[in-house]
């Protein structure tokens, strides 16, 4: 799940300890996340997309491709069981960068395209999604 930290935190990542502000966004299990929830250190967030008709039905949005994707103006909320963690899909930059800003790991249909060539296995999926979750607003580029 997504929160929104509303008090200084220090965290341990894979990369060791770090800090996150107010305002930031970070990625939990609800199960980690409770004891913060209560002590009013995180708050849960809600994606709310930047679509506000969306007329294409979810399994006409499954079966999209890669190259129609960039124009569908669409923002797609995956929960992911290999990265263990609520990820966001976009269609184009413009879409990307208000959520980054919000600090949301966000992949354009630009970076699926180039995570697909590169079909990376599991661990090295992990390892990109982490790179993006450490440089925040960096891009995965061929």
């Amino acid at each position: 799940m997504i929160y929104q930290v509303l008090s200084e935190l220090k965290v341990r990542t894979d990369y060791g300890e770090t800090e996150v502000h107010p305002g930031q966004v970070i990625n939990a299990s609800p199960e980690k996340a409770q004891l913060l929830i209560e002590t009013g250190k995180i708050t849960p967030l809600e994606v709310q997309s930047n679509v506000q008709d969306i007329e294409t039905p979810i399994r006409d949005v499954a079966n999209m491709s890669l190259d129609t994707f960039p124009e569908a103006n669409l923002e797609v909320k995956v929960e992911s069981s290999v990265l263990g963690e609520v990820i966001l899909f976009v269609s184009n930059d413009k879409m990307a960068k208000g959520l980054k800003d919000k600090g949301f790991v966000v992949y354009t249909a630009d970076e699926l395209k180039d995570i697909v060539k590169f079909n990376p296995d599991t661990e090295a999926l992990k390892r990109i999604h982490e790179v993006k979750q450490v440089f925040k607003g960096s891009e995965v580029v061929q």
